[in-house]
């Protein structure tokens, strides 16, 4: 899981900032006038979609509303 450390103003909880590791966040807090909050966190849900990640990046041309493009696979038991 990745997480993003984000740098928030204290008395008004508004996000200025964000950063990949902990290390980071508080190099850029520590930069800024006032008190600032470090809160690590991770993309919970993610709710609709960019224009670029419509794009067939792969040209695999697969249409996902054709049923005919899914794999269907077959399950195989031991005895």
């Amino acid at each position: 899981m990745n997480f993003v450390y984000y740098i928030i103003k204290k008395n008004d909880n508004i996000i200025i900032d964000m950063a990949d590791d902990m290390v980071n966040a508080v190099k850029k807090a520590q930069q800024l006038e006032g008190a600032y909050l470090i809160m690590q966190g991770c993309i919970i849900t993610e709710i609709g979609q960019d224009i670029a990640d419509l794009e067939d990046k792969d040209n695999d041309n697969i249409d996902f509303d054709n049923e005919d493009d899914y794999i269907e696979t077959d399950v195989v038991e031991n005895d």
